[in-house]
């Protein structure tokens, strides 16, 4: 059934007013983009009429009404008093006010600027994180209390984002009382996270692209020259501003009687995410190559020759290596998202919990990316299984795990003949931390200072970046959220005996995966009059596109098995 344009606006709110506005654009672009002059009907063309004066005219009019008496109130019930001159004196300018953004504007650069929330923790002469997105209103909505947001403001925290869902879901209430009816689901515009990437962090399909990418992948740009250098410096801001980390606190007791508390616990983080250098793909897509390896360039030796004299003297023919076609892939950008639906009454009665839950469901939906952008770097590694002497033998952690990972390095290092001092990058399940200090508090002679039982992380950072490795311990992978889970993984809804006794890590050269994403991530609010026939809307529709690209020829992932079992070596020949 087509869209009803309502003959009064009284009932609705602005946001009910701006979600007709949209509902009667949608309808028009569709039919404007299905007819032209020829073969338009006189029914389509009454319709086109009818729907281009309500969107542009009637809607408009409505709310400049509106503006117009709340001024008119405002102003004449007023209690000024008259103002009293002193000689003495000066006049006090008021405070310059940011320019308003109104419902019909589009968001601005300078407004995002301006805007833009400012970070909590000071930055450093040695690293500054450049911020290139910002989560902005999609349009003007009151949540109610006084509290409102403009189009174009920026929302700086999951919370605003919850409340402008609510506030944008409001209006459908109104329009399904009225009986509003439209042809299939509609989505309002909420939010829209607005990447501005500067020009040498995006691609745009052209030649120029193969470039960005190569210098995006460049550790040699990163604070400190490289990626270990990076780490470290950012790991020594932290400690110095939060030196009480790992202090004990003492609470006092609780002495006030009981209540109701209607706050949802909310513990869900996007901790543990996967790192990797990021591009914004202006066109959806981008074409690329996987790098050369030295083997297809030496190959079987042809074209390189070494010759004695005797062989130059008798003319020995010398071979000659043709440089290739080089193979382009092209990748497109997927895209992954969100759907919440919920009860009308509920969300009434409620509120807290609705936008608890979609604050949680917004953190969900990050770490759903997060496990599938690392499941496509795992599926586009080449598998190796450490089997046989000594990994058959020493099933202990610390010494498989930092042996294994030396060991993948130096042959990746061997494979592409790579600087010695390249860093590579090594992915692996947060859980591994734990293993290595149940498998170092189980050794014997390790001494009885601190050290002895601690293992702290600055100390397994320090072995890993001895090795040439900035290892990252993310979430969703390898755990009871993953793809592929098997049963025993930590995070299940039945608490784990053990932790894995297999474990799976993924290396490759720093800059080897690139990270693509999409200009906009859309968060919209979606009004489909069949929902709400059951008291039923759509609170929250959610998208972005992204792909992973691998820039260069190796990488590979390793499985070892593994046990916190404490012993080590023999004091004997050890037989590999």
């Amino acid at each position: 059934m087509p869209f009803q344009i309502p003959e009064d606006l009284s009932g609705y709110s602005v946001s009910g007013l701006e979600d007709l506005r949209h509902i009667a654009t949608e309808e028009w672009q569709n039919l404007r983009n299905g007819v032209d002059v020829h073969s338009i009907t006189a029914d389509d063309l009454d319709r086109l009429e009818e729907l281009q004066a309500f969107r542009m005219e009637t809607v408009p009019g409505e709310l400049a009404e509106r503006t117009d008496r709340e001024t008119r109130f405002a102003a004449a019930t007023s209690e000024g008093e008259p103002e009293e001159s002193g000689e003495g004196d000066a006049p006090v300018e008021p405070a310059a006010e940011p320019e308003a953004v109104t419902a019909s504007a589009k968001p601005r650069v300078a407004d995002m600027k301006t805007n833009a929330p400012v970070a909590d923790i000071p930055a450093t002469a040695e690293q500054t994180r450049q911020s290139y997105s910002t989560l902005v209103a999609s349009a003007s909505v009151s949540t109610g209390g006084g509290e409102s947001y403009e189009q174009g403001q920026a929302l700086t925290s999951m919370l605003d984002v919850a409340k402008v869902f609510m506030a944008r879901s409001a209006s459908h209430d109104a329009m399904s009382r009225k009986g509003m009816q439209t042809n299939g689901p509609v989505s309002m515009p909420v939010a829209q996270l607005i990447r501005s990437y500067p020009d040498e962090f995006c691609v745009y399909g052209d030649n120029g692209d193969y470039d960005k990418l190569l210098a995006v992948s460049n550790e040699k740009r990163l604070p400190g020259g490289s990626l270990l250098a990076s780490v470290e410096i950012d790991r020594k801001r932290l400690v110095e501003q939060h030196p009480e980390r790992d202090a004990l606190v003492a609470a006092q007791g609780w002495c006030a009687p009981s209540e109701t508390d209607y706050d949802i616990c909310l513990q869900i983080t996007t901790d543990g995410m996967f790192d990797v250098p990021e591009v914004q793909a202006r066109r959806g897509g981008i074409r690329h190559n996987t790098g050369i390896e030295f083997d297809t360039i030496f190959g079987s030796g042809t074209g390189y020759f070494d010759l004695t004299e005797a062989q130059v003297a008798s003319g020995t023919t010398k071979t000659c290596l043709e440089i290739p076609c080089p193979e382009f892939v092209d990748t497109r950008l997927g895209v992954t998202g969100l759907c919440l639906t919920g009860n009308i009454l509920a969300n009434r009665g409620y509120p807290e919990f609705t936008a608890t839950f979609t604050r949680g469901a917004l953190a969900a939906s990050a770490h759903q990316i997060n496990r599938e952008q690392i499941a496509d770097v795992v599926a586009g590694s080449t598998a190796v299984t450490l089997s046989g002497a000594p990994w058959a033998t020493d099933l202990s952690v610390v010494s498989q795990v930092m042996s294994a990972v030396e060991m993948s390095i130096v042959d990746i290092k061997y494979r592409l003949r790579l600087m010695r001092s390249a860093t590579l990058e090594v992915l692996m399940p947060y859980w591994i931390g734990a293993q290595m200090r149940a498998d170092w508090i189980r050794r014997n002679g390790t001494g009885n200072g601190a050290e002895a039982h601690t293992l702290a992380d600055s100390a397994i950072t320090a072995a890993f970046s001895a090795r040439g490795a900035r290892v990252q311990y993310v979430y969703d992978w390898q755990d009871a959220f993953a793809t592929g889970v098997v049963s025993g993984s930590p995070g299940a809804d039945t608490p784990i005996q053990n932790l894995p006794t297999s474990l799976t890590f993924v290396v490759y050269p720093a800059g080897t995966w690139v990270r693509a994403v999409s200009d906009v991530i859309t968060l919209n609010s979606v009004y489909d009059s069949t929902l709400l026939a059951t008291n039923q809307v759509t609170h929250l529709f959610t998208e972005t596109g992204w792909a992973m690209l691998r820039m260069c020829p190796v990488s590979r992932v390793y499985t070892i098995t593994i046990c916190p079992s404490g012993s080590t070596g023999v004091q004997r020949i050890v037989s590999c």
